[in-house]
């Protein structure tokens, strides 16, 4: 077995990372989040269909399909 193979099997998980993502499991998404979500996809796939769109056409575009963008939600616990 190589010394690459063997370093691999002994990976270990950060205890902090795995307490992040437990504590991530139970979240259930606001409306907020999940309009804010929803939004960021659509300009991800209009820019995706129209290479030549800017970010800002495409949050424009966005904008008046979706309605106005409102701040970034707040993620507890991110502060890192």
């Amino acid at each position: 077995m190589s010394e690459a193979r063997a370093d691999w099997t002994e990976l270990k998980t950060d205890p902090e990372l795995l307490a992040l993502l437990e504590k991530a499991r139970s979240h259930v998404m606001t409306p907020e989040e999940r309009r804010h979500q929803r939004r960021s996809w659509v300009i991800g796939e209009m820019m995706l269909e129209h290479p030549d769109m800017t970010r800002e056409q495409a949050e424009k575009l966005a904008d008046s399909v979706l309605g106005p963008a409102s701040p970034t939600p707040a993620h507890e616990g991110t502060e890192r």
